[in-house]
């Protein structure tokens, strides 16, 4: 079901009627387990058993680590799960990537051998609900959240249905903790949550899929479009994915609020951001600061000095780029973007006296950061290297004039409302700014996106970007 459906408009209704009815926390749960059980099987019902195995398993070993005082045995139950989990996100994953260029190495080298071609379909949110519980069982080994005493609250954390599928990636000192909470649905909270659904909705239906379409229409046939095209195709394809992805976080996000739960902000603006590194403060934030707590900080982060601190930049984003998908262009991608991270750090530890005090910002910092970070998009969207390096080739001697299509007209007004908005709230998450319109001035903003969202509404609707990671 995707959000924008009328399938899931009748399920969330029946879910939220139910919902306010229950009252009590303790069969709230109950309902959200089970409506989030349905969602995930309406996927692929035979999946059910792999989200339920790992969310399982994590709160045993979880429960085990809590009660132990062995150090051994507690990093033993705590590998366990990490084994499980990341080892069950590599087969569904990983497993044809890796023989494919096995496969390669052994032609290459002369050795005769075939390797099996196995059909693995992958299981939808696969790589956010591992992550999410693997987090969980790391926090309780560190001694950082308690342990959850009841399984089905457990289970519902690793598989609440508004952010199963695409994050964020929640952390049990959050959501968790609001699961065993009380919660109140209050009109304020429905308000708020409605409207920011409406602004996922608008992202999603009047810009994210009008732009799907034209990307699809120039990257699918990239050899035969000019260095102009390309670049404006790339644009495009850097609000597509902002739009598709905060979208959905965002429509995430007002479905948990009307039900009185408070999801972390993924986005932050990002196409605002000066260096690369506060990109990635305001990028897919769950995803970044997973990775810093789980990954670059247990690696030694900065504190080992410089040269360790950029190896840890480098391993970080290179697990980053393979944790969005398996092919050698979302590694770059990664790669890249590690790079860039490093020569930030370089500029600000190493720069020269003469520009000290002078910081790396403004309009020029701007433009610096927004080039980067398109010329990565090129690497991201391509399906293999050798497309990418044709598109970037293009792109760096860009001649004739570049191709519009219909399809950016279509996305160009909700594009420039959707442009207004994130000028207009600046520094503050939309939930913060919006509580602090009048009420006249809040009903007039979710019409103008209702109405925006219907006038230019697209006839072709596509799965989130995100579903596929």
């Amino acid at each position: 079901m995707l959000f924008n459906s009328l399938e899931f408009a009748l399920f969330f209704a029946l879910v939220a009627t139910g919902y306010a009815v229950l009252a009590r926390a303790s069969r709230q749960n109950g309902l959200l387990l089970a409506a989030s059980y349905f969602f995930y099987g309406w996927w692929d019902w035979r999946y059910l058993g792999l989200i339920a195995w790992v969310s399982a398993l994590d709160w045993v070993l979880a429960r085990g680590i809590a009660a132990s005082a062995s150090p051994v045995r507690r990093r033993a139950l705590l590998t366990l799960s990490l084994a499980n989990g990341l080892g069950i996100l590599a087969w569904f994953k990983y497993q044809g990537f890796f023989l494919a260029n096995l496969q390669a190495t052994l032609d290459a080298l002369g050795i005769a051998a075939s390797m099996p071609v196995l059909q693995v379909i992958l299981p939808v949110g696969i790589s956010f609900f591992t992550f999410q519980s693997a987090s969980y069982v790391v926090d309780v080994y560190r001694g950082e959240t308690p342990v959850c005493r009841r399984l089905p609250d457990y289970l519902l954390f690793v598989s609440f249905f508004p952010q199963l599928v695409a994050g964020p990636i929640e952390r049990s000192g959050n959501l968790l903790a609001q699961i065993l909470a009380e919660r109140r649905i209050t009109p304020e909270g429905v308000q708020r949550g409605f409207a920011q659904f409406v602004l996922g909705w608008l992202k999603k239906v009047a810009v994210a899929d009008h732009l799907g379409r034209y990307v699809e229409e120039i990257y699918g046939n990239s050899g035969a479009h000019n260095g102009w095209t390309l670049t404006l195709a790339t644009a495009a394809f850097a609000a597509q994915i902002y739009c598709d992805f905060s979208a959905y976080s965002d429509m995430a996000a007002g479905m948990a609020r009307a039900m009185g739960f408070r999801l972390m902000e993924n986005f932050a603006a990002p196409y605002l951001a000066t260096n690369i590194q506060e990109f990635w403060r305001r990028w897919h934030i769950s995803l970044s600061t997973w990775f810093r707590d789980y990954l670059y900080r247990p690696l030694g982060g900065g504190r080992a000095g410089l040269a360790l601190q950029l190896r840890n930049v480098l391993i970080v984003f290179v697990v980053s780029g393979l944790w969005h998908g398996a092919n050698w262009t979302f590694v770059l991608w990664g790669l890249a973007h590690g790079l860039l991270l490093c020569g930030y750090l370089l500029w600000c530890k190493l720069r020269p006296a003469t520009f000290t005090g002078i910081p790396l910002s403004g309009a020029f910092s701007w433009v610096i950061t927004m080039a980067a970070v398109l010329f990565t998009w090129v690497l991201f969207r391509s399906p293999d290297i050798a497309t990418a390096g044709s598109i970037l080739a293009k792109m760096a001697a860009p001649s004739g004039m570049p191709h519009l299509g219909p399809q950016l007209l279509q996305a160009l007004p909700g594009l420039l409302l959707l442009a207004a908005l994130e000028l207009a709230k600046e520094p503050l998450a939309f939930s913060q700014w919006y509580a602090a319109r009048s009420p006249a001035s809040r009903w007039a903003l979710v019409l103008l996106m209702l109405v925006t969202g219907m006038a230019f509404l697209s006839k072709q609707g596509a799965d989130f970007i995100y579903f596929q990671f």
